[in-house]
């Protein structure tokens, strides 16, 4: 069953976008799969970036940016979405 309060303090609404974006995190972490990662920056702004999960831990995602080959550092509170690239 699902923690009462999602981790970072998401509005229950945004809970199961959250959640399910997480799983899919792990698994590509696990897969070494390239994820589309949405997240809103520290300007309040949304973005996207198509990256490969490294590593999850401590409330970060590790990733690399497949265009760039640079590895960037995501805080988890701030991703909305992760979706699998085809």
């Amino acid at each position: 069953s699902a923690p009462p309060h999602p981790a970072g303090g998401a509005s229950p609404a945004s809970a199961p976008s959250h959640t399910e974006a997480l799983a899919v995190l792990q698994q590509a972490v696990r897969d070494r799969a390239l994820v589309w990662v949405g997240y809103v920056d520290a300007h309040g702004a949304t973005a996207s970036r198509l990256v490969r999960p490294v590593s999850m831990g401590a409330g970060y995602l590790r990733a690399e940016d497949e265009r760039t080959e640079m590895l960037h550092t995501f805080a988890l509170h701030r991703i909305t979405a992760a979706v699998l690239e085809d």
